[in-house]
């Protein structure tokens, strides 16, 4: 079985540590021992709200692309997100993947400086 390696976001405006804290023990229950980031925090970008804290994880799947983009909605889910809270500028929890194996996802965001810093951060 093929081992993908995958890097995903994590952000939240809301309950931040607490958001971020859980979804670090959700992605470990499917990916293993991820590697993080730092997380820092950063300014809303094209919503009105407070500021967000965002990090970086790093590791390897087994699961296919598909599968692994709906493993992080679903714990988006898990953690309380809501789509109509989104709309509104709360975030309790955004988890997104920029890359699975040699696929480029979200390529806007990875203009945004805080992704370019903890990417380079990570040594990969």
């Amino acid at each position: 079985m093929k081992l993908n390696n995958i890097l995903i976001t994590l952000g939240s405006n809301i309950d931040e540590i607490k958001n971020i804290s859980e979804a670090k023990a959700m992605l470990k229950e499917f990916f293993g021992n991820l590697k993080y980031s730092t997380f820092i925090w950063t300014q809303p970008i094209g919503i009105d709200t407070g500021c967000f804290l965002n990090g970086l994880a790093y590791g390897e799947t087994h699961y296919d692309m598909e599968q692994t983009v709906a493993i992080l909605k679903d714990i988006e889910q898990r953690c309380g997100s809501l789509k109509e809270e989104k709309r509104m500028g709360i975030v309790r929890l955004d988890l997104d993947l920029m890359k699975y194996g040699e696929t480029i996802c979200h390529v806007d965001d990875w203009k945004r400086t805080y992704v370019q810093e903890l990417y380079k951060e990570l040594n990969l």
